[in-house]
């Protein structure tokens, strides 16, 4: 975070705790999120979602992220397998490798 006030943080939970679950998060001055809340118009996340975050997160985050990275490898790696399968030498594509947040693949097909 910048010391000087100029940058903000944008993120989420989704991809580092569970999928399902949608609770973003701001890191910015306050100046600028009271701006920001005054735009707000949803209703936002749950706060269920947010309680239970507040109590996983300090104790269990550290430990959880290696343990998603290693299941979400292993469902790459299911995927990329089933392409080489199905499309063998008929689809071009990339093991996207590690992915903080989504994981983007292009699958080409040549002409």
């Amino acid at each position: 975070m910048s010391q000087h006030g100029g940058a903000i943080h944008v993120g989420s939970f989704s991809k580092s705790v569970a999928p399902a679950l949608r609770v973003g998060y701001i890191v910015a001055p306050w100046p600028l999120l009271a701006r920001m809340l005054a735009l707000k118009t949803d209703a936002g996340s749950g706060a269920l979602e947010q309680m239970v975050l507040g109590e996983f997160c300090p104790r269990h985050f550290d430990a959880h992220v290696p343990v998603l990275t290693r299941a979400l490898r292993a469902k790459l790696e299911t995927l990329m397998d089933a392409l080489n399968e199905q499309f063998g030498t008929a689809a071009e594509f990339e093991d996207p490798g590690f992915c903080r947040g989504s994981c983007p693949s292009t699958i080409q097909r040549p002409d």
